[in-house]
């Protein structure tokens, strides 16, 4: 991400002026017209919202039909929103911080001392993804091991039984684990649970009755399956995380109104102090204390993003403008970044880039042509291009494959995101392009056309 430093919040800076206040109105039309082309083509399922000084300016949701149709409606539906869960995490550690019952310089062995270097990790380095201790949603076959319920003692067990990763606070590395150990730290020092501590600190505090502690997909409830793109149709995901896995890392459920008033009265004083929220916003790497950093079209903005199942889910907010933007997708096969910057785009008064889905088709034959394996001088992982059903498709070793759709015989863009890859004219290299960030491969071997499992085609975080 690009270097935001000359954005760091001074004293006071979160608080919004009244100067500020007066931002332009939100396109409806154009959004409406974004959202259509989504829509026409089929390539998103899920909601997608502005608000301004924690009001509603547009909300969009594009959802399935009783005949499995896309359609848009304004409906308010509730989806398990992945990682962003991290940044309500972090507002009760800090609450509990002002209460006099933690510190960012408590031990982890206070509280888990069988843990390796748990009498040199503190709070702080668990809070900023530096305490050196590995993820454990990176194990072997965890899509199989998140899918049953597991027990607190089996996480910590499992968390225990990893060699650190660096000594903590020399590295900046995000880590599931580090979320997972405060949830438990939280229910410990507060004598209540996580979803008690939820509702007594956040939701009741700022109304949001469609945010909580997640369990079975209760559609009756209104919310919703995740869903993948196969046959050139949508299909419910067959399996969903049991939320006994991602707990405080992961777990809750929620509306794109309800995280939009959030990050809104995070920033606004209705959660924490202002020195609270100054400590959240140190960064390092662009990563702060359940916050991250990034531009959105040369704006600094604050925010998280979150992916479980085959669900999506990004937030931000423009301190300036005092504006929150939300996507969250339950079907993917365009990304919820470029969504959101369409979404801030507008909210900003600027011109909004429109989908553009006119891709190239071409035989098998012709795809075999770009399969290889290829490697890079300054990358650890090396990328796998293969064909799968008439599909080009790009997979960094070790993480799932994606789909790749031709805009040029050069150029190809990732069907379920805003990632692109430009192969060499002579095919010899390639470069992989993530924004303004790019990495260049060259190809070393021919790689054999196997099809990815199930998890590989419907997953991708």
């Amino acid at each position: 991400m690009a270097d935001l430093s000359d954005h760091q919040p001074s004293s006071n800076h979160h608080k919004v002026s009244d100067d500020n206040r007066q931002a332009v109105c939100v396109d409806v039309n154009i959004l409406d017209a974004y959202f259509a082309e989504l829509r026409k083509h089929e390539k998103h399922l899920g909601s997608a919202a502005v608000y301004r000084n924690g009001i509603k300016q547009y909300q969009h949701t594009l959802e399935l039909n009783e005949n499995n149709e896309t359609v848009s409606s304004e409906n308010m539906l509730k989806y398990r929103i992945g990682s962003v869960t991290k940044t309500f995490t972090s507002v009760l550690v800090f609450t509990l911080i002002e209460q006099g019952l933690l510190s960012l310089e408590t031990k982890l062995s206070t509280f888990y001392p069988g843990i390796i270097h748990a009498e040199k990790i503190t709070i702080n380095q668990l809070l900023s993804h530096t305490s050196g201790i590995k993820n454990f949603t990176s194990i072997t076959n965890f899509h199989e091991f998140e899918r049953v319920e597991q027990s607190v003692d089996t996480l910590i067990e499992l968390i225990a039984s990893f060699d650190s990763e660096f000594e903590p606070g020399d590295q900046v590395s995000y880590s599931n684990s580090n979320y997972y150990l405060l949830g438990q730290i939280i229910e410990t020092v507060s004598g209540s649970s996580y979803q008690e501590n939820l509702s007594k600190h956040i939701t009741d505090k700022l109304n949001l009755s469609d945010t909580y502690y997640g369990g079975e997909i209760d559609t009756k409830a209104g919310e919703v399956h995740s869903y993948y793109k196969q046959d050139n149709k949508w299909n419910q995901l067959e399996y969903n995380a049991h939320m006994s896995v991602p707990y405080a890392a992961g777990a809750i459920v929620s509306t794109t109104h309800d995280l939009c008033v959030f990050i809104h009265a995070l920033f606004n004083d209705q959660l924490l102090s202002e020195s609270s929220l100054q400590s959240m916003l140190e960064m390092d790497e662009d990563t702060g204390k359940g916050l991250f950093k990034l531009d959105m079209n040369g704006t600094s903005v604050f925010g998280h993003e979150g992916g479980i199942d085959a669900t999506m889910s990004f937030l931000i907010y423009d301190v300036k403008s005092a504006t929150s933007v939300c996507v969250i997708s339950n079907g993917l096969v365009f990304g919820t970044l470029p969504v959101a910057t369409a979404l801030f785009a507008a909210a900003d008064g600027a011109d909004i880039t429109m989908p553009d889905f006119n891709y190239i088709q071409v035989s098998d034959e012709a795809l075999q042509k770009y399969t290889g394996l290829y490697t890079s001088d300054t990358s650890q992982q090396n990328v796998r291009i293969f064909v799968d059903e008439s599909t080009l498709m790009f997979q960094f070793e070790g993480d799932d494959a994606q789909h790749l759709a031709m805009k040029t015989p050069c150029e190809f863009d990732f069907s379920n995101s805003s990632q692109s890859v430009v192969f060499d004219e002579d095919l010899r290299g390639l470069f992989w392009r993530l924004g303004s960030y790019s990495e260049q491969y060259t190809r070393s071997e021919t790689a054999e056309n196997e099809k990815p499992s199930v998890d590989e085609q419907t997953i991708s975080n």
